[in-house]
């Protein structure tokens, strides 16, 4: 990791740490200053592979024509507002999105504005859809080893781990089970259907 080492990113990192807590703090300490197709440039004009991926934005390209386009369409038409009001964009999108999915029973969506606040979404549905076939049926079954977000119902969703910790309790009914890795299989001489069924009878909590 030569950027780590270089003192000038010690002296940008030094500075973002009086304003920012730790856990903000990115695991590769680049300065970005441009980007364009799959290049970053920092602030010292080194040139950089992205191979990046991260919350909010999923990357096409950086400095793309077309998105930007579509961007300054909408700003100059003053619509910078949240996705509460009825406007045509949403319109377009909510029908090009659902047509995309091409899913019998998938008709409708829900807009939400992050990927923890799906994860929230999605777990209130399971619990309040379970309680109305049995108010037993609130179980969740999760994979180990995954990241859905740092709040309370998406870090339950995570594990119990390290980073869970802070929560002090966890809902007995989010089960977790080991995902059926290829090499699993093999080193376990098992299929899908018996990995499977032999970790639902893991009491992992």
């Amino acid at each position: 990791m030569q950027i780590l080492s270089d003192n000038r990113y010690k002296k940008i990192n030094e500075k973002f740490k009086k304003f920012e807590t730790s856990n903000m703090s990115p695991n590769i300490k680049i300065l970005w200053d441009r980007g364009d197709g799959i290049f970053v440039f920092d602030k010292f004009k080194k040139k950089y592979i992205d191979f990046t991926s991260g919350i909010f934005t999923t990357n096409i390209g950086h400095n793309n024509k077309f998105l930007i386009d579509k961007i300054l369409r909408l700003l100059r038409k003053g619509i910078v507002h949240s996705y509460h009001y009825f406007n045509n964009p949403r319109e377009k999108y909510i029908k090009e999105l659902i047509n995309f999915i091409n899913k019998k029973n998938l008709d409708k969506c829900h807009l939400v504005s992050s990927g923890t606040e799906a994860t929230e979404t999605a777990l209130k549905l399971i619990k309040t859809y379970g309680m109305t076939v049995d108010k037993n049926k609130t179980g969740i079954i999760c994979i180990s080893g995954n990241w859905h977000g740092r709040t309370v119902g998406s870090q339950m969703l995570s594990g119990k781990n390290k980073q869970s910790e802070w929560i002090g309790y966890f809902d007995k009914k989010i089960h977790h089970i080991d995902f059926p890795y290829p090499w699993s299989l093999k080193a376990k001489k098992q299929n899908g259907k018996n990995f499977f069924n032999l970790s639902l009878k893991k009491k992992i909590w």
